[in-house]
């Protein structure tokens, strides 16, 4: 007999060009968005590195237990008030009507789902640090309710925490909760086979690897949602046998979207990143010779560039006078890790008609005493 989490639909869009399946089981489209990541986290090693110094946690633990939290990210889904949402589907899969109305978002609901269950299964399955006491203890916040709000919140916000809504009031209790715990137990075996306990001592780097955690659950779902790599699929499959398709399905996607950093050119001049006619000419600005051949160092650097007001045009699409300066500095040698480079571009802080004033800052995050500005 089939597990109650495969009557559940995640996805359910129907394509009249596509004649394949209408809906996607709500645990492929979970094990479909975890196998972006964990190919991600695999793939780029920098990455990886500077979330595990962060949380402490060796890339043996980190990256089994990043994957696992992903495959929750959807599990708000599981309440009867999202199922209902097509109500075609519920009848077919569950045999079962509901009058449950979808007031919360599923991230939301994910959330609750997890505070008033799951997190139990979890402490029951060893994976967590049994809490004893009072039930107020029991119910207080935990460090891997950090991680979850981040990984539920993958829309772009929080998940908003609700006080005055039961449990009953969006989910079935006597079925989405069973089928959700159901669920969590088969994927132990499969994602932690080893059952590595969450770290439970560092609240403050938990709390800060949560933002760069939800930004990797948002580019998950966003690539493990694309129809195109993931294809919806309504026959069941032991989640054994997808979890090994679809981590193939997922190489695919990251390999043909090129999601993953690429190499900086070494030879990329000014010239070629202005698209100029043909009998043009290009005459830099003092500026512009600077950033083409001032000596960058190995260590942080902060550039802050501004260059005369007129000098590119917004309307002639000549405004990359300042590319040069963090293309250049990710071709510099640095320590491993450290590869990473945040730009931001600032709004324009001086506008006329024609003219946009431009500005780039250029920031390496990590510390150091030897900064150089220009």
């Amino acid at each position: 007999m089939a597990a109650g989490y495969f009557k559940y639909w995640g996805k359910a869009l129907q394509d009249k060009y596509d004649p394949g399946p209408s809906y996607h089981l709500l645990p492929y489209h979970c094990l479909d968005v975890a196998a972006v990541g964990h190919v991600l986290l695999k793939q780029n090693q920098p990455y990886c590195e500077n979330l595990t110094r962060l949380t402490k946690l060796n890339s043996e633990y980190f990256i089994p237990w990043c994957t696992f939290l992903l495959v929750l990210h959807d599990i708000g889904k599981f309440a009867g008030s999202f199922q209902n949402l097509k109500p075609d589907l519920l009848q077919a899969l569950q045999s079962r009507v509901s009058n449950r109305q979808y007031a919360l978002r599923h991230d939301s609901l994910g959330l609750i789902l997890w505070k008033k269950h799951l997190r139990q299964q979890a402490q029951k399955s060893g994976l967590l640090p049994q809490i004893t006491g009072s039930h107020r203890r029991q119910a207080a916040e935990q460090p891997i309710d950090i991680w979850i709000s981040a990984m539920v919140g993958h829309h772009g916000e929080p998940a908003k925490h609700y006080t005055n809504r039961t449990p009953t009031d969006d989910f079935d209790t006597t079925k989405d909760f069973v089928a959700s715990s159901e669920f969590l137990s088969d994927l132990i075996p499969i994602l932690l086979p080893e059952r590595p306990e969450f770290p439970t001592d560092n609240v403050p780097t938990i709390k800060l690897a949560s933002w760069w955690l939800a930004g990797l659950a948002v580019l998950c779902d966003w690539l493990g949602s694309n129809t195109r790599f993931f294809p919806y699929q309504d026959e069941l499959m032991p989640l054994s046998d997808y979890w090994k398709q679809t981590r193939k399905r997922a190489e695919q996607a990251i390999n043909t979207t090129s999601i993953l950093s690429c190499k900086p050119s070494f030879s990329l001049q000014m010239d070629k990143l202005i698209e100029v006619g043909h009998t043009a000419s290009i005459e830099p600005t003092p500026l512009q010779s600077l950033v083409s051949s001032k000596d960058i160092s190995t260590s942080p650097d902060l550039f802050i560039l501004e260059d005369a007001t007129g000098v590119f045009p917004a309307d002639a699409g000549m405004n990359r006078m300042d590319l040069p300066i963090p293309l250049r500095v990710m071709c510099v040698p640095r320590r491993r890790g450290d590869e990473q480079v945040v730009m931001e571009w600032l709004a324009p802080l001086l506008n006329t008609t024609s003219v946009s004033h431009n500005e780039v800052l250029f920031i390496k995050p990590t510390g150091g005493a030897n900064h150089e500005s220009v």
